[in-house]
C-alpha cells in the first residue's frame, strides 16, 4: 500500500461512537494537517529571519494541532472541535498583537466559520452565536491594530511572505472544507435517490415475479390512454393459470410460486414489443396491447398460451406443467376498469367452457 493510501486510510478513519459521524472528524482531521504545515513554514521562516520568539510560539502551535489530530481518534469529536477553535482563536489573537494587522492571519476566522458550520451535532443557536462571537473578535482585533504598535515590527519582505503563505493556507483549508462538506452532500444526495427508488419499486413491483402490480399496471394503463385518445385499443387482458390450486395441494406452495415465477418471466419476454404485464392478483395476470385491436391482441394471446403449453418446470423430481384461461376486451374509449371487468368476465366464462383458451 502506498504512503498516500495510508494517510488517505488515517484520515478517513470512521469513528467508533455510534452517536457521532465521522465528517466532522475527518474534517478537523484534513485542518489540523494543513495547519501543521502551515506553522511548520511559520516556524522555518521565523527561525530564518532570527525571530525565536515566534518560531516558538509556531512550532508550539504545530504541536498543539497535532494534539487536536490525535483527538479525533479518541471518540471526543466535540472536545477535538472545541479544542481546535479555542487554539485557533489564541494563536490568532497572539499573532495580530505581536506582528500587528499586515501579517493577515486575522482572515483564518473564516476558516473556523465553516469548521462550526460543518458539524451537525451543534444547535443552529450556538452557530450563530459562535458567528457573532467570531465577527466581534476579529473587529476587535482590527480596532486595537489601528491603535496600538505590534510588539515585533517585521521587515516589508518577510510581511509580504506571510501575507502570501496566509492567503494560500487560508484558500487550501476553506477549499479542502468545502470539497469534504459537498462530497458528503453528493453521497447522502446519492442514497436517498438509491432508497427513493428502493420505495418506488417496492410500492410498483410485485416482489414475488418482479411484474408490475395492480396498482402500477392500472396507473400505466389509465396513462396511455390520457395521451392516446384517438388511438386504437388498447387491448387489455386477464389470464388466470389454469388448476393452481392443485399445483399448490399437490406440490406445495413453494411449488406455485415457483410456477408463478417461471409464468411471469416467459410473460415478460414474450410481450417485450408487443405490449406489457402485470400480477392482477394470486394467479391472475393483467395483459395490455396498445394501439392494438380485439382481432390482433387474440392471434397474440392464442400464441401465448401455445407456448406455455411447453414449459416444465422440474421440481423435486417431478415435471409440473400449466395451462391458462384468458379472457380479452378492446377498450374503445371505455373507462378502463369497466373494461378489464369485460375481459374478467369473458375469463370466467372461459373457466366454464373447459379452460386452456382465448375468450373474446
Amino acid at each position: 500500500m502506498s504512503f498516500v493510501s495510508k494517510l488517505k486510510d488515517i484520515i478517513f478513519q470512521d469513528v467508533q461512537n455510534e452517536n457521532e459521524t465521522k465528517k466532522t472528524a475527518v474534517s478537523l482531521r484534513i485542518n489540523a494537517i494543513i495547519m501543521g504545515l502551515y506553522f511548520i513554514f511559520l516556524c522555518v521562516t521565523f527561525l530564518t529571519e532570527r525571530e525565536t520568539d515566534m518560531g516558538i510560539i509556531s512550532g508550539a502551535c504545530f504541536v498543539l494541532y497535532a494534539i487536536a489530530f490525535w483527538l479525533t481518534y479518541l471518540n471526543h469529536t466535540k472536545s477535538a472541535l472545541w479544542f481546535a477553535e479555542i487554539l485557533s482563536i489564541a494563536w490568532i489573537v497572539t499573532f495580530v498583537y505581536q506582528l500587528g494587522w499586515d501579517c493577515g492571519v486575522q482572515h483564518f476566522i473564516f476558516v473556523l466559520i465553516l469548521m462550526i458550520f460543518t458539524p451537525g451535532f451543534i444547535s443552529n443557536s450556538v452557530k450563530l452565536i459562535h458567528s457573532v462571537f467570531l465577527f466581534v473578535t476579529r473587529m476587535g482585533l482590527f480596532m486595537y491594530a489601528r491603535n496600538f504598535p505590534a510588539v515585533n515590527q517585521l521587515p516589508s519582505d518577510v510581511t509580504v511572505v506571510l501575507q502570501v503563505m496566509n492567503t494560500f493556507f487560508i484558500f487550501l483549508a476553506l477549499v479542502a472544507g468545502l470539497l469534504l462538506f459537498t462530497y458528503d452532500s453528493a453521497q447522502m444526495e446519492e442514497k436517498l435517490m438509491k432508497y427513493n427508488k428502493k420505495l418506488h419499486k417496492l410500492a410498483s413491483e410485485d416482489p414475488l415475479t418482479g411484474l408490475m402490480n395492480r396498482r402500477s399496471i392500472l396507473t400505466k394503463v389509465q396513462k396511455y390512454q390520457a395521451e392516446n385518445r384517438e388511438d386504437i385499443g388498447p387491448c387489455v387482458a386477464i389470464g388466470d393459470l389454469d388448476h393452481f390450486k392443485r399445483i399448490n395441494d399437490t406440490y406445495g406452495h413453494e411449488a406455485g410460486d415457483e410456477v408463478l415465477k417461471a409464468a411471469a418471466d416467459f410473460f415478460t419476454s414474450f410481450m417485450n414489443g408487443k405490449g406489457y404485464v402485470g400480477r392482477w392478483g394470486g394467479e391472475e395476470f393483467l395483459f395490455v396491447f396498445p394501439n392494438c385491436n380485439l382481432d390482433e391482441a387474440k392471434i397474440y394471446l392464442l400464441d401465448l398460451l401455445k407456448e406455455l403449453r411447453k414449459i416444465e418446470i422440474p421440481y423435486n423430481d417431478q415435471v409440473i406443467r400449466f395451462t391458462m384461461t384468458v379472457g380479452a376486451e378492446e377498450c374503445g374509449g371505455e373507462d378502463i376498469e369497466k373494461t378489464i371487468n369485460a375481459a374478467d368476465n369473458k375469463l370466467y366464462m372461459g373457466k366454464e367452457s373447459g379452460r386452456d383458451k382465448v375468450v373474446c
